[in-house]
């Protein structure tokens, strides 16, 4: 269960909308109260302190590929309208702009689109202010909501790996309230039987009243051919190769589960690359690490 705070979810989903980052779940203690840890560009991750291995370390260590990625190639503000129309045809009336090499942006009275030339976009609308007690929007029909929505606009394809997690809110002094604001959801693809991470997802809020708020996509996914093929380092490499840097907090974060996966960079290019990775995750936290490489991701 996601908790948040109702200013830390609006402050979350401008970050979401301004990097396309994934969140991590911060631990409890002094950031008990919604706060996410954005570390999609940095280069240490978290062990020591109050963080604790709480699994066995899995012995596999599989030959594994890294494959590259083939996105379109969007470079200019009219063919970013027309992509973009091809999934919300409601903005063919209004005119994109770009606000950085390869990102444009376009506005319908609420709705906001950014679009990327690897042929990802971000789909924001600004009805946000719904609350329900808990009970009154359940999982089933937040996914049938949330896949009706992804049918409409994209399809969700070969994005079969989902998982949902509830927005719960909290009162001042971080207690559940028994109230939720929605669900935050991720569709993953696979390869070779191991889920993508990363860059190559569907995932966003939706909100009990509201709707789907955020929907971020990854159009037109390509695999290319592999790059190279090596074994992976083991788990204890990975495990023994994160350092610590300054996760703050009184009680522990626990790490349940250990497994191989890709993962893939946020990017704005039009060619990428999957790299394997060890997915260290808990209840409050999860990173990857180069399973060839042993660095963060």
């Amino acid at each position: 269960m996601r908790q948040i705070g109702m200013i830390l979810f609006c402050v979350s989903i401008a970050c979401l909308l301004g990097s396309s980052i994934f969140f991590l779940r911060a631990p409890e203690g002094e950031t008990n109260k919604g706060d996410y840890i954005n570390i999609n560009d940095s280069k240490i991750i978290v062990k020591g302190g109050n963080i604790t291995l709480d699994c066995t370390l899995p012995t596999e260590q599989p030959d594994m590929s890294s494959v590259s990625v083939i996105d379109e190639n969007i470079n200019t503000c009219p063919e970013a309208k027309s992509f973009a129309i091809n999934y919300f045809p409601q903005f063919s009336s209004v005119e994109f702009e770009q606000i950085s090499d390869g990102e444009f942006v376009g506005f319908y009275r609420e709705e906001y689109l950014q679009v990327f030339s690897s042929g990802a976009f971000i789909y924001y609308n600004e009805t946000h202010d719904s609350i329900v007690d808990e009970g009154e929007f359940p999982l089933s029909s937040a996914r049938y909501l949330t896949e009706e929505f992804i049918n409409n606009h994209g399809g969700i394809g070969s994005y079969l790996e989902y998982e949902y997690d509830t927005i719960a809110l909290l009162d001042e002094e971080g207690e559940e309230t028994g109230q939720i604001m929605g669900y935050y959801y991720e569709y993953h693809n696979k390869y070779m039987d191991y889920t993508i991470f990363g860059a190559d997802a569907i995932k966003g809020y939706i909100i009990a009243e509201g709707g789907i708020v955020i929907y971020n996509y990854r159009c037109n996914f390509n695999l290319g051919n592999p790059i190279n093929t090596n074994q992976v380092i083991s788990a204890e490499d990975a495990w023994n190769s994160v350092t610590y840097d300054g996760i703050k907090g009184d009680s522990d974060i626990s790490i349940t589960n250990i497994d191989l996966c890709y993962y893939e960079r946020e990017h704005q290019n039009s060619t990428s690359v999957i790299f394997p990775a060890w997915r260290f995750s808990g209840p409050t936290l999860e990173f990857y690490i180069n399973a060839f490489s042993g660095e963060p991701m």
